[in-house]
């Protein structure tokens, strides 16, 4: 009974009275009262106005029932408020976490990217989410990891706007960062015991803070319209049990044209900064092992391993 009140209650941008509701589901008006009052206590923000009926007030209905819905293969761990999804994952891992638990949490206070560098997450408006995954690849292998979960990403975030890939782990819109990718391994010598993939989204970000307002953007600002966060986790992972199933079947070779389909920059000059040298060069592409492929200024191609990369302006 409350699954179909809350599914007219999220089809309604108005009240519905309970004799409305009642009559629709050929129930009485004190089950629709009981079947409201169940739904409150689960969190749902349900206005009652009298004359008028029931209302759900807030589009961005982020909870642990809302994430079982839409990704039910998953097992879903949500968090109110965390320092950091990762650090939860881990936790969640070393208790015996199985693949395919992910952590979201409605507002993360101390997230970070690659190079332990700080991601901002402004309360309640970005997707923080955490993957466990267990994968049958050897060490070398790992590193494409990223660039699977960057492809299944873009194809997620296309439905709102314009998306490009920047190598290795960043998703752009119109040049600004809009989402970052991290991932961890835990590993013996000889083989992966488990990965986490962390993703960062900017989705309903109204403002950022000065030092990254000309470098960052969110899906609302792009859009020009708020988005309900579960949606755009659903369609983040259900791109990414897409993706993944290609990697598992047929590696990442066949990935690689749509990794290249979104990079941003190819035949660019760009600028590579890595632990051993700053280069200027011709971005070419990606190899099938996830290298950066470019061509320094005497026309002898390199291959790039890790670091960051930005677009030399002409």
């Amino acid at each position: 009974m409350k699954e179909d009140v809350l599914a007219i209650l999220k089809e309604s941008q108005s009240h519905v009275s309970g004799e409305k509701m009642s009559e629709q589901l050929a129930c009485s008006r004190t089950a629709i009262w009981k079947a409201i009052s169940q739904l409150k206590k689960e969190g749902y923000p349900i206005e009652a106005q009298r004359n008028l009926g029931y209302k759900l007030t807030d589009f961005d209905l982020l909870n642990e029932r809302e994430l079982a819905l839409i990704a039910p293969e998953y097992k879903i761990h949500y968090i109110e408020q965390t320092g950091s999804t990762q650090q939860v994952a881990m936790q969640l891992l070393a208790d015996g976490a199985d693949t395919n638990t992910v952590v979201v949490a409605g507002t993360q206070t101390s997230g970070r990217g690659r190079l332990g560098r700080v991601w901002q997450s402004e309360k309640y408006t970005t997707v923080s989410m955490s993957m466990i995954i267990k994968p049958t690849i050897t060490l070398q292998h790992a590193p494409k990891l990223t660039l699977v979960a960057a492809v299944a990403v873009a194809r997620a975030l296309s439905k709102y706007a314009d998306v490009s890939i920047k190598w290795p782990n960043d998703i752009l819109i119109n040049g600004k960062k809009v989402c970052g990718i991290l991932t961890e391994l835990q590993a013996d010598p000889d083989r992966i015991k488990a990965v986490i993939i962390g993703i960062g989204i900017n989705v309903n970000n109204a403002v950022f803070d000065e030092s990254l307002e000309d470098r960052a953007t969110s899906l609302a600002q792009e859009a020009k319209q708020s988005i309900p966060r579960v949606n755009v986790i659903e369609r983040v992972l259900t791109e990414w049990t897409q993706m993944y199933a290609l990697f598992e079947s047929d590696g990442f070779t066949v990935l690689k044209p749509l990794w290249e389909a979104y990079a941003t920059s190819i035949g660019a000059t760009i600028r590579v900064r890595s632990e051993q040298e700053t280069l200027v060069c011709t971005l070419l592409g990606i190899t099938d092992d996830g290298y950066l492929r470019v061509q320094r200024e005497g026309g002898e191609e390199t291959l790039i391993i890790s670091g960051d990369i930005d677009l030399v302006s002409s």
